[in-house]
């Protein structure tokens, strides 16, 4: 009678371990199923990030082109500014050059002004001149023939 109360508790305890034993079983199973899509998804975020970082690597490259062209662009008209930075001397020189030129030919205008000024009141002058010895020599014409015509009036007689 013992005996088979004890195999009866000892049943009854293997029967409880069994239950433990199950819902530890359910438990690992379904951790096990978190775990596979946890597994899942880090795989699709690993894939994410692997297109990704292809991507910025292109990017890279295309910024580093980008780069060189714009440093021999930034080259190309640094040169093209040095060049006008001479012209730019050049013309001023030549501009100064001229302006003296320009005040030399005012001068000389100035200058040619002045002696045509003085040679137009000499030929005024000379001018004047000229009528009064035209007008002289016509009183003394007059005068001549005057004195001339008594003589041949005496000659006649």
């Amino acid at each position: 009678k013992q005996q088979a109360q004890r195999l009866k508790e000892q049943a009854q305890r293997l029967k409880q371990q069994a239950r433990r034993l199950k819902q530890q079983a359910r438990r690992l199973h379904q951790q096990a199923r978190c775990l596979k899509q946890q597994a899942r998804l880090l795989k699709q975020q690993a894939r994410r990030l692997h297109q990704q970082a292809r991507c910025l690597k292109q990017q890279a490259r295309l910024l580093k082109q980008q780069a060189r062209r714009l440093k021999q662009q930034a080259q190309r008209l640094k040169q093209q500014a040095r060049r006008l930075h001479q012209e730019a001397r050049r013309l001023k020189q030549q501009a100064r050059f001229l302006k003296q030129q320009a005040q030399r030919l005012h001068q000389q205008a100035r200058h040619q002004h002045q002696q045509a000024r003085r040679l137009k009141q000499q030929a005024r002058f000379l001018k004047q001149q000229a009528q009064r010895l035209h007008q002289q020599a016509r009183h003394q014409h007059q005068q001549a023939r005057r004195l001339k015509q008594p003589a041949q009036h005496s000659k006649q007689q």
